[in-house]
Formats: C-alpha cells, structure tokens, sequence
C-alpha cells in the first residue's frame, strides 16, 4: 500500500508573472507553516423545472483561493512583501559595501501576478495568475516573526515538484523584536499587522469558467492589535478614549550584515505613522495579572504624504524576484 504523504515534505515555491496567468518557473522557495484552501469549482443548476427534483448541472465559477503561512527570515521574504505592497522596484544598494536596502509602500497599480507552487508530498500544485489579497504579519513571545498570506489565483493544475533551494536560515526572532509607540519603547506581548487590498475578485465574463484578473475594488485598510500587561491607561487605553492618534512601529533587527561597513544589522521595520484606536475593552478574566489590547487603523498622514504603511528591509539580497 502507498505511504501517505507528509506536511514535512511540503514547501512553497514562488515566481513572479510578467503576464497574469501565464505560469513561470518557481525561483524562490520558502518552508510552510501552513497552507489551506486550493481549488473552487461553483456548480450551477438549470434554471428550467420539470417536478420537485435538480435535473441538470453545469460548472460555474472556477478559480483558486488558499492561504500560505510562512516564517518571517531577514533574507527570503522579499516576494511576499511585493506581492502584498505591489512594490515594483524596492530595491536600492548596494550601500554600506554590501547593504541593499528593500522599501515597500503600497501603490495603486497592481503587480501582473504571481505562480506559487504547493508541494504536497505526493503531488505539487501550481497557481498560476495569483495575487494577494491580503497579508497579516504576526509577532508574538516565544515564535519567529509569521507571515499569513490570502491569495486568489486564476486556476490550480498539477504539475512536476521543482526541486527547492532554500533561503539562508537568518530567522526574525521574538527577542529581537522592538515595538514603539509614538518614538517610545513599548512592553508588548504580541502585535500584528494586517494589510487588506480591498480586491475585486469575482470578475466575470461570457466564454470561460476562469475570473478575470482581479483589480482593487475599494481603498485598502491597514489595521493592527496588540496586546499587553494593563500598567498604565496613558499606555494605549486613553488613546482611545481621548480619540488621540499615534505611530506604531514595529522593528526586527538581527545580526551584522557580513561584510557591511561600516557595520550594519539586518533588518525589518514597519512604521505606521498615523493610527487611530478602535478599541477594545480591559476586561478582568482571573485573579492575575489584567492583560489589555488594544485595536487600531492605520492611515494617510498627510503631513510628509506618509503612506499608511510601510516596511524597509536591510539584508544583502541583490537579486529579489
């Protein structure tokens, strides 16, 4: 009898379309920590009855939509990020000898797409004419920094496992992890950040099963959480109550850059310069220590023409897809 097939031997491998839907080779290869969803087939009906019985189906809609779970390391990253920001040209460098520095903001104009290919152990499956639709950063005591991703693709077909070259193991720890407030430190316990791209992806047209490419369909929403030990309410709780906006920015920082001079760290930096709270109760759930959140939206800051979010990453890749 056949062995059944394992999650330790699957991997996400990424390539970045020139044409959406049209499939390219998987370059870049990440590990899973999860992966769910895939394929959607809708059914139709007649619409003609003839006694109280379903006579006559016929496929509907097709396309794919699946989520990828993945952990965050200074170097391989870089494609998830330009897919969520829909960044065309991030990287500058070298500077510092061998620094290159990614910026990301987010820019109306969609990327074309991307093919992501799922090894399942027994059988890989390819996505072709995926896009983000919206990404979730994670940071939390005692774990690696994690990236959720939702995407929906255009089809899923089955094809040969592209043998995968991993990333250097330089992982974006939680002690390595600093959270600031308005430029000061703050004691958190967990944080995420979570970018919606507002996409439009039931596109429609006569002639074939498949979506159209999915384009934005409204403004996209940044939004974030946090939580922490309830010390103070000027912490965050009065933020809300006083309608008082602040900045959240959320650094990781990691080993010198070999080679750098001067010497420069790796790096991910997210900065929210203009957030507002929407709230959240302190509620007491035990006799111990009151543990408080706090949710917030992020947006336009004017002033500067600040992006409602961004991320800079320090590593010494020169060639991100």
């Amino acid at each position: 009898m056949p062995l059944p097939a394992l999650g330790l031997n699957c991997n996400i491998g990424i390539g970045r379309e020139t044409v959406w839907g049209t499939s390219v080779a998987r370059t870049k290869f990440n590990e899973l920590v999860r992966f769910s969803g895939g394929l959607k087939i809708d059914r139709s009906f007649g619409a003609a009855f003839r006694g109280i019985q379903k006579r006559r189906h016929f496929a509907a809609k097709r396309f794919a939509e699946f989520e990828t779970v993945v952990e965050g390391y200074y170097e391989g990253i870089e494609h998830y990020l330009k897919a969520l920001f829909n960044t065309f040209s991030p990287t500058t460098g070298p500077t510092n000898v061998t620094v290159m520095t990614h910026t990301y903001t987010p820019t109306v104009l969609l990327l074309p797409g991307w093919s992501i290919e799922i090894e399942k152990d027994v059988q890989a499956f390819l996505y072709e004419g995926a896009k983000a639709s919206s990404g979730t950063f994670s940071f939390a005591i005692d774990q690696l920094m994690q990236l959720a991703i939702q995407w929906f693709a255009e089809d899923e077909t089955q094809v040969s496992h592209t043998a995968p070259t991993y990333p250097p193991e330089t992982q974006a720890r939680w002690d390595q992890c600093t959270i600031e407030v308005d430029d000061v430190a703050f004691d958190c316990r967990s944080i995420e950040l979570t970018m919606d791209n507002k996409l439009n992806t039931d596109r429609r047209k006569l002639g074939t099963t498949l979506i159209k490419e999915p384009a934005r369909g409204a403004r996209m929403e940044v939004t974030g959480r946090f939580e922490a030990d309830f010390e103070a309410v000027g912490d965050f709780y009065n933020k809300y109550a006083n309608n008082t906006e602040f900045k959240v920015e959320v650094i990781q920082t990691g080993a010198t850059i070999a080679g750098s001079s001067p010497a420069t760290s790796e790096s991910i930096a997210f900065t929210l310069p203009r957030c507002i709270a929407t709230g959240e109760p302190i509620e007491i759930v035990d006799e111990g220590v009151i543990k408080a959140g706090l949710s917030f939206e992020a947006i336009f800051q004017p002033t500067g023409s600040l992006d409602a979010i961004s991320c800079i990453v320090k590593n010494s890749v020169t060639t991100p897809i």
